[in-house]
């Protein structure tokens, strides 16, 4: 009988976290910088008086581990790690100016004497910053605007980008450098220092909100792990039954993607007690 040749995964091409009921996918996982199961089991020795070793050894309860590197931050991924509740939007040829909302005092959004509505400046839609836009009362009838966003330049340290919009008449004032346009009702009698924000979006395909810490709890997922086909033919990959994780970490890095560690814990299977199965395919 021949010597059978020797066989090592090599690299790793998905992670595929799956529903455990339905068994359809929740993600595929492609930008995988490491996965790694371990499984540490303690060894407990038998000694006593003076010998050079244990007189025995059994082991004690194994303790699985799966580690690893993701380089990818898809939606679904958040849905199985934190009670989330997430939202879809749809594409926003023109852009999109969220709802006003007062922050400090409630003299700037006011329908009969104030900033009554602000909309995107089809004309200069392409100024839309990615983020959220705050105007500031700086006196009964001018206001300032400042952006928490993708902003290239700002007129000073706290992130001010237009200063003294005139607020005086009724009608519409068309700031240009920030894409919208602003409606005036009634005079307007700021209180210095009130403040009311909004969020923007530029024109996009799409985009997703994900809420984190309210919405739909977590649940275990199962997991498969599937190994790229050699050049000889061989493919593997590795189902592991039941995982359980929790905690969707994230970072950003200067100059480089992301990426972040997983830690989560494989489970012993209810029906059976297995943990993981591994299939080899000899591809031809």
């Amino acid at each position: 009988m021949a010597i059978e040749k020797v066989r090592d995964f090599f690299g790793i091409r998905y992670v595929v976290p799956y529903n455990l009921t339905s068994r359809k996918p929740i993600v595929v996982l492609r930008a995988i910088g490491e996965i790694s199961y371990e499984n540490e089991v303690e060894s407990i020795d038998l000694t006593g008086g003076h010998t050079e070793a244990p007189y025995d050894v059994e082991y004690g309860q194994p303790s699985p581990a799966f580690t690893g590197t993701v380089r990818e931050y898809p939606a679904e991924l958040f849905g199985i790690m934190e009670t989330v509740t997430t939202t879809e939007n749809a594409a926003e040829s023109s852009g999109s100016v969220g709802s006003p909302t007062n922050n400090q005092g409630t003299s700037m959004f006011n329908a009969s004497n104030g900033v009554s509505a602000v909309s995107v400046n089809s004309a200069q839609k392409a100024n839309l910053v990615f983020g959220e836009y705050i105007f500031v009362a700086t006196a009964a009838q001018t206001f300032d605007i400042y952006v928490n966003g993708l902003e290239d330049a700002f007129d000073d340290i706290e992130g001010k980008v237009v200063s003294g919009v005139d607020a005086s008449s009724a009608g519409t004032v068309d700031v240009d450098a920030l894409g919208i346009t602003v409606v005036i009702t009634g005079t307007s009698a700021f209180t210095t220092g009130d403040t009311m924000s909004f969020e923007v979006r530029p024109e996009n395909t799409g985009s997703t909100e994900i809420l984190v810490g309210t919405g739909t709890e977590p649940s275990n997922f199962g997991l498969r792990c599937i190994f790229p086909r050699k050049t000889d033919g061989v493919m593997h990959y590795i189902d592991v039954f039941n995982v359980s994780g929790r905690g969707m970490p994230w970072k950003g890095v200067s100059r480089e993607f992301s990426e972040f560690d997983i830690n989560w814990k494989p489970l012993a299977r209810s029906s059976d007690g297995a943990v993981y199965k591994m299939v080899r395919c000899l591809g031809v």
